[in-house]
């Protein structure tokens, strides 16, 4: 029977999700310790985000160990990239949950938050509309867009199937991109594109880069606004 310490960190799978992550020392220096030690391990010389990244590859390890999930499309060696866009969308959804969720102290004060992006649309102002849907079921993501004159005018629309995203933010990403380009063979110059997937929105308006796939589609997107040089991108809230 295998044991817990053999399925996190001693079989082949997760050595391979180890090796291709940041802890790659920790788990050379600390694998011949049963999992409670490697946690202990981590408990004492791990920083608090980096434990927290720690036990969530703990988590996906075991919970994909009994299933098809690394023969699919998605590679084993991403494991660290699917986690933390993971906790980067769980944290900005608690976020957004706390901000919308008002405390008894200040439910009778004005409320700070910002307005909804579809505050700025005017009557005559042209919006592209994207969104992304995973299916798991047949291991599709299904990406979708709408273009549309003022608010409630839809003047083109379209949807399109591609292979099943790794992650919710990388299928949002795949749609701004195919959404972009599908605007271009249009020949349309929208003002505004509007997606409900903020922590995108962040990582295309800002600096944001690193190695990964998910990085390498941001880019992407970028590149394909030089295309658009009046459009801006925003967060439909």
């Amino acid at each position: 029977m295998e044991t817990v310490t053999h399925a996190l960190i001693d079989c082949n799978t997760a050595c391979t999700v180890w090796k291709h992550s940041k802890f790659k020392d920790f788990f050379t220096t600390n694998r011949g310790q049963d999992i409670q030690d490697y946690y202990l391990q981590g408990l004492a010389t791990l920083t608090k985000d980096e434990l927290l990244l720690l036990i969530s590859i703990l988590w996906h390890i075991w919970n994909t160990q009994n299933t098809t999930l690394f023969k699919k499309s998605y590679s084993i060696e991403n494991v660290e990239e699917f986690v933390m866009n993971y906790l980067e969308e769980y944290q900005e959804a608690q976020r957004i949950n706390g901000a919308d969720t008002p405390s008894a102290d200040t439910s009778q004060q004005p409320s700070n938050s910002k307005p909804s992006s579809l505050h700025i649309i005017s009557n005559d102002s042209i919006s592209l509309f994207v969104d992304a849907a995973l299916e798991h079921t047949n291991c599709v993501t299904g990406l979708g867009f709408v273009i549309k004159r003022g608010s409630n005018q839809v003047l083109a629309s379209a949807s399109i199937q591609k292979p099943s995203a790794p992650t919710s933010i990388f299928a949002e990403g795949q749609a701004l991109l195919e959404g972009l380009s599908w605007c271009l063979s249009l020949q349309m110059q929208p003002n505004f594109i509007i997606t409900d997937c903020l922590n995108l929105v962040t990582k295309v308006n800002g600096q944001w880069q690193d190695n990964s796939a998910l990085s390498s589609l941001v880019s992407k997107i970028r590149q394909s606004f030089s295309n658009f040089p009046a459009t801006s991108l925003h967060h439909l809230s």
